[in-house]
């Protein structure tokens, strides 16, 4: 069931205030954002208290004898390293970087390999190799340092987006090889991470991760209380590994609470700048709020320092749960040129591709919305000038975008960009159809406008889950793969990138076309899992919406108005097995009405 979280006020918090506390109230309703735990005051502190069974799981054998195991290549860059290609090994950045437009970050000093011995000895049934030493001033047992290191070479691809690698890559490890509170967040997570990936999940590692997660939350909680330089950063930072760490044990609204308290205390910590900053672009979009401008963060198209970094990778979470239950995004400045550069790089790309969805959705959720309902005349032509100005530039970004890709057609990308580059440019394309029908713009059957670009959609999911190879999963699946390791890099069945997800979960609901609408749904059978969204499971809520909206209809026939719904609110409720929904017609939709609604609520399970 959709819910409205907290927004700030009128004034910029004066401290940073950030509350990690892993207690969740029960949100109105009993509605639950995919929480997987009972809602009310449900103590996570609690699952932790006993010791783990055994420990000889995450143990090697110390009477198996294991072959020592050493990186393919000691001078290879650190990216193509991540990305488990073959490095040029050109100076001072390889071309295999560059010629693509990524970011080369050099070439780390060769280190000599740890001692063998049963301490550094990896089981065989997690079939990886011992990682290199991270760093000389790493603290940690060499179990701790193995994690670590996995964490940098297989989960940050995983998590980092498109245009976050300088957050995780850098900003992350660096902090996390410093302090003991986020070094322990990266190890729950990297921990939770690889037992997903090798087993799908197990009582014991979950166990351990758990520990770590609740460990660092109480080390969070005491630092917090003591103050000192850095604590803010170090909170920053923490939010957004805990709320990644929540993503993964399916408790989204865990997630949700640690992203905003972070955000919170950025935003109280950010300086005052405004448009007249000479680094920002020449224009700002703005949206229709009534919140002043002058008390929102600025968010540069471009990220130039930590805090444009940190405001970035919040402002997509942000967006995310906007997709999902969050009925508005926290109001920022954000600025793009009304004209595209002639010429763009692939790292500009993907910093524009992120830009131009949080900008859209500044609008599609702001005060515009409220007027969907509304007659024409009705509506502040202000607000109906901003809209048109906003569509006009932001379809001349996709455009500009879409003819990079078209005169691009070799880029070499990892099927985790390749996945998440066509969602985020899916994701804007819905929003946009979003932005089209939000001001006086009442009936359903409005949608079917778009059906061609429903159909171009579906297309472009389909021909991506065929190439990359993407089977049908079944509901609450955490295997990634049985080869996670395969030649094509790290496995891509789960993902924090918003990608094709919410796109077919969107053309199932608004396409009325019969063939259009139940492709959708079998190609979100094969989404996998991109943060909070699960496609297997939006499957399942998506065929029984449409099973309900075409009761009484024939087949290919057009779906009468007074059947479709406007509104489908969802509450995973991951223990029970089911999909608690509230789906919303309106009884009286003609000329001045859309007064009288219907709700049909009702458990899908799966």
């Amino acid at each position: 069931m959709e819910m409205l979280l907290p927004t700030r006020g009128d004034q910029r918090p004066q401290q940073a205030m950030y509350e990690p506390r892993p207690i969740l109230p029960a949100p109105p309703g009993g509605a639950s954002l995919a929480a997987g735990r009972p809602t009310g005051a449900y103590n996570q502190v609690q699952r932790y208290i006993a010791p783990p069974q055994q420990q000889g799981s995450c143990q090697p054998d110390r009477n198996k004898k294991t072959r020592r195991s050493l990186p393919k290549t000691k001078t290879g860059c650190i990216t193509c390293k991540i990305r488990r290609i073959k490095c040029d090994e050109a100076k001072p950045h390889c071309l295999k970087c560059t010629s693509t437009g990524r970011k080369c970050d050099g070439y780390a000093p060769l280190q000599e390999a740890e001692a063998g011995g049963p301490s550094n000895a990896v089981a065989t049934s997690n079939r990886m190799r011992i990682p290199p030493t991270i760093s000389s001033s790493f603290q940690g047992t060499p179990e701790e340092r193995r994690i670590f290191r996995r964490f940098q070479i297989y989960t940050i691809p995983v998590i980092s987006g498109v245009s976050e690698t300088e957050f995780w890559a850098k900003l992350v490890l660096k902090v996390g090889q410093q302090e003991r509170i986020v070094r322990n967040a990266i190890l729950a997570l990297g921990t939770l991470h690889e037992d997903y990936q090798l087993n799908g999940g197990t009582p014991e590692r979950e166990h351990i991760a758990g520990m770590r997660y609740v460990m660092a939350l109480s080390e969070l909680q005491e630092r917090l209380k003591a103050g000192g330089r850095d604590v803010a950063k170090i909170a920053i930072i923490s939010s957004i590994l805990f709320s990644v760490f929540e993503v993964f044990r399916r408790d989204g609204m865990a997630a949700v609470r640690h992203y905003y308290s972070g955000m919170k205390a950025l935003i109280a910590q950010m300086p005052p700048r405004g448009d007249s900053d000479s680094s920002a672009p020449a224009s700002t979009i703005a949206a229709a709020s009534s919140s002043p401008t002058s008390i929102r963060p600025f968010f540069r198209a471009i990220p130039q320092d930590d805090v444009d970094v940190m405001l970035r990778v919040f402002s997509r979470y942000d967006v995310q749960a906007c997709t999902f239950v969050k009925l508005k995004p926290e109001r920022i400045n954000i600025t793009l040129p009304d004209t595209p550069p002639t010429s763009l790089t692939l790292s500009e790309i993907k910093n524009y591709l992120d830009s131009l969805l949080i900008a859209v959705y500044q609008h599609i959720r702001s005060d515009l919305a409220m007027y969907r309902y509304f007659n024409v005349s009705q509506v502040p032509s202000n607000l109906v000038l901003r809209r048109d100005q906003a569509l006009v530039t932001f379809e001349a970004w996709l455009e500009a975008i879409e003819g990079f890709f078209a005169s691009n057609p070799n880029l070499h990308l990892t099927p985790v960009e390749t996945k998440a580059l066509l969602g985020l440019r899916l994701q804007i394309r819905i929003a946009m159809i979003e932005l089209r029908t939000c001001i006086a713009s009442p009936a359903e059957s409005n949608f079917d406008a778009f059906e061609f670009e429903f159909e171009d959609i579906v297309n472009k999911c389909e021909q991506l889950v065929d190439s990359l190879q993407l089977p049908e999963r079944q509901p609450l699946s955490n295997l990634d793969g049985d080869n996670p390791y395969s030649a094509n890099g790290p496995s891509f069945f789960f993902t924090m990138e918003l990608g094709i997800n919410h796109p077919l979960f969107f053309v199932a609901l608004k396409c009325r076309n019969w063939q259009i609408r139940r492709r959708a749904i079998i190609c979100l059978k094969r989404g996998g899992r991109e943060g909070i969204w699960e496609g297997p499971i939006m499957a399942i809520v998506a065929q029984r919406i449409v099973e309900l909206e075409e009761t009484g209809v024939d087949p290919f026939a057009t779906v009468p108005e007074e059947n479709r719904f406007h509104l489908v609110s969802k509450d995973v409720d991951y223990q029970g097995r089911k999909v608690n929904v509230e789906a919303t017609r309106a009884r009286d939709g003609e000329g001045e009405g859309w007064k009288v609604w219907v709700k049909h609520r009702e458990a899908i399970p799966f």
